[in-house]
């Protein structure tokens, strides 16, 4: 997998990569690009992942910023 700065993501031989890369900001990964190959598979997942979300959200009692705190480790959390 390739790894590119944040500051050159916008460059359009980047996005029409076929590959995944990594997506850096300070020699820090941030995200990744996952080039589209089917429109349709892409949607799908896009709304399965939503459906999941929601239902973490609804049984842990967190907010969407709140998990997204906690995933990235930039707050501490404790389960009761």
């Amino acid at each position: 997998m390739k790894s590119i700065d944040i500051n050159n993501f916008k460059n359009i031989d980047t996005l029409t990569q076929k590959e995944v890369l990594a997506v850096e900001k300070e020699g820090e990964i941030i995200g990744y690009f996952y080039p589209v190959s089917n429109e349709a598979k892409v949607k799908q997942a896009k709304q399965d992942l939503d459906e999941v979300m929601e239902k973490v959200l609804q049984e842990t009692g967190l907010t969407e910023e709140e998990f997204i705190e906690m995933f990235m480790g930039t707050k501490d959390f404790q389960c009761a």
